[in-house]
């Protein structure tokens, strides 16, 4: 496939309201302050930080409890799990090739993994929602300042009101609150610039795919 949305099918089913979200706010609704270029200037650190590790967790009254963790090594390689409705599958991304394991009850308990390859265009502009949300920064007209969380109000395209609470800590963006009528999202950012390397899963451990893997 090549393709990333029809190779990421499973895991973005979970995440695409994420992400959704992140991109769907249209305007400022409210914020008692004037511009704060210092959150402008962590989100940018931030978004072009050599590695960090994501926590997400997305905690949805019409869809439950989602989570994402995820290590990524700029600019393109990646490592890590996601889980929704029961279910949790393991990924790794180099490049444009992703492995990625079959999704499985999270009450089994496996300690092997064994990954399929898939060929995808671009897989992490479609599996990691934090640039998203680093850009709605962007859109912030007025941004209010308690101590290091930065907060402001946008719309989003259904016309309700999303409250945004970033904090920073030094020159990076660490924490990414967002609630929505029905929804809250919460984003860790920790390990920036000092993120682990991440490699291709051992030959071994690959059982199927559309292309033979080497390890980098």
């Amino acid at each position: 496939m090549t393709d990333a949305r029809r190779t990421l099918s499973w895991l973005l089913l979970a995440l695409v309201a994420v992400v959704t979200a992140g991109g769907a706010f249209l305007g400022v609704y409210y914020s008692p302050s004037q511009p704060v270029t210092s959150l402008k200037l962590a989100a940018k650190s931030t978004g072009a930080a050599t590695s960090y590790t994501e926590d997400l967790k997305r905690v949805s009254t019409a869809s439950g409890v989602a989570q994402l963790h995820l290590v990524l090594q700029a600019p393109d390689r990646a490592i890590g799990f996601e889980q929704a409705t029961g279910r949790q599958l393991y990924f790794v991304v180099i490049n444009n090739t992703v492995y990625q394991t079959v999704p499985t009850k999270i009450t089994n308990s496996v300690t092997v993994h064994h990954f399929r390859v898939q060929q995808a265009s671009n897989p992490l502009t479609q599996l990691d929602p934090l640039p998203s949300y680093l850009d709605l920064v962007n859109r912030a007209k007025a941004i209010h300042q308690n101590g290091d969380v930065y907060s402001f109000s946008l719309a989003t395209n259904t016309g309700t009101k999303a409250q945004l609470h970033y904090t920073v800590t030094g020159d990076y963006v660490s924490k990414i609150v967002v609630d929505i009528a029905g929804s809250a999202t919460t984003i860790n950012v920790t390990k920036i610039n000092s993120s682990p390397p991440i490699a291709a899963p051992a030959k071994s451990l690959i059982v199927s795919g559309t292309s033979t893997p080497t390890t980098p």
